[in-house]
This record gives C-alpha cells, sequence and structure tokens, in this order.
C-alpha cells in the first residue's frame, strides 16, 4: 500500500506491453522517459472518501492495512483503528489525519501536470464524465489508446461491461460493506457523511483556500469543492 513513484523497473515486467494500475504522485521524468500512453482518473474528494471509507470495510483490504508497518495512502499516515468503525467515523478520521489534504495536493499535482505539460501520451478523466458519457469517454480513450475509432461492436461490448458492472454495484448495497448502498454513484458523500463530516470538510477545504493556492489549482478539474445540501 505504499504511495510510491513508479520507477523504469517497471518496464521490464512488461516485455511486449501490457496495463499497469498504480495509485502514485506525479512523476513527469518517468512518464516522459518510459514513453508510455498513460491515464490519471480523479474523482470528487468528497465521493472518494466516501469509497474509500466503505472499501476499506472489507476484511482483506482492511487486513492488509492493518500488517503495513506504517500505512500510507496519497503520502498520508492513517491511524490503524480508522475502518474499524462506522463509515462517517472513518470518513471524519480520513479528514482530521491530513489524508484528505494529501489527496488534495496529489489532484492538483495532476491538475498542474496536465495544464502545464499538455503531454500528447497522457489523458486526465473525470470519474463523473465516465458514469455521464460513458460511450463519449470510451470513444475517445480508443482514438488516444489504439488510434482509431471504436467499431460498432467493440462499443456495444465495452458498454455491455459497463453496464454489468454497474449492475453489479447495484446489487452490493445495502451490505455490511455499503450500508448506506454502492458508492458508484456521483455524489454518494450524501449517503454517508454525517453533518459533521460535511462541515470538517468544508472547514478544511475553506482552510486550504485561504493559506494556499489549491483552489485556483483544481479549478480546471473541480471548480467547486464545497458540499452543499445535507446528509442522511
Amino acid at each position: 500500500m505504499a504511495f510510491l513513484p513508479p520507477s523504469m523497473d517497471l518496464l521490464k515486467y512488461f516485455p511486449t506491453g501490457g496495463v499497469l494500475k498504480h495509485h502514485a504522485p506525479v512523476d513527469a521524468d518517468f512518464l516522459q522517459r518510459s514513453g508510455c500512453k498513460y491515464v490519471a482518473m480523479l474523482r470528487h474528494p468528497a465521493d472518494h472518501l466516501a469509497g474509500f471509507a466503505c472499501h476499506m470495510r472489507s476484511s482483506k483490504p482492511r487486513d492488509s492495512f492493518k500488517q503495513e508497518p506504517q500505512p500510507n495512502f496519497a503520502g498520508s499516515v492513517i491511524p490503524l483503528d480508522t475502518f474499524d468503525g462506522s463509515p462517517d467515523q472513518a470518513i471524519g478520521t480520513l479528514i482530521e489525519c491530513g489524508y484528505l489534504l494529501c489527496t488534495l495536493n496529489w489532484m492538483a499535482d495532476w491538475s498542474d501536470h496536465f495544464r502545464q505539460a499538455r503531454p500528447v501520451q497522457g489523458r486526465l478523466l473525470r470519474y463523473e464524465d465516465i458514469v455521464g458519457d460513458f460511450e463519449l469517454v470510451a470513444a475517445d480513450m480508443c482514438r488516444f489508446i489504439r488510434g482509431t475509432e471504436p467499431d460498432a461492436d467493440l462499443m456495444d461490448y465495452l458498454v455491455h461491461v459497463f453496464e454489468h458492472e454497474a449492475a453489479s454495484g447495484e446489487r452490493k448495497g445495502p451490505s455490511e460493506k455499503y450500508p448506506n448502498g454502492w458508492t458508484g454513484h456521483v455524489g454518494t458523500w450524501a449517503n454517508y457523511f454525517s453533518p459533521a463530516n460535511i462541515k470538517a470538510f468544508n472547514d478544511l477545504i475553506d482552510r486550504s483556500l485561504q493559506v494556499s493556492d489549491l483552489g485556483s489549482r483544481l479549478a480546471p478539474i473541480y471548480p467547486e469543492l464545497h458540499l452543499r445540501g445535507v446528509s442522511v
């Protein structure tokens, strides 16, 4: 679970190409030298917190988390008992321990990378855009990765997989892992944040905007970070 940048050594495991999914900080030098195409996907930080809190309720990731000598996500050390209670308790801890702030900076670093470097070999995606118009995003990814438009059969297959996974996700909640429903929906934070979570989240956003340039750095992808409305 270490939050480490990729290295050129990783490429030896893909002698004929392949796909690597990785949680990592921006390393522009590696991305340029590797010559690989890459896609960075971001999600609104509030929805991310809700999804992360629920994901870690499962025994396997939680047990693996506790075996780490110093659990580290997004460059933030998280207390070992974070995920032992309810999701809203975990969300509160993730906000208080510095994880949310580190996540915001991680997102801003990627935003900066794509805005400043404008890499021809990279794409920045938002989870919300994928859910909102899957076919549009899928077609763009085909052009980017394969260099061609997707034919009808390929698009039908991709849409089938997308709809199947969404339906499978819906069936996962409510459950022990997802007590307030599956977290794949846009705006899922409203099902999991307590009023105290909303206040703590917005307070941290306010402090960050006052003392740093996070707001301007994140504006191209998430111009509005504050949470509005009420939680359940």
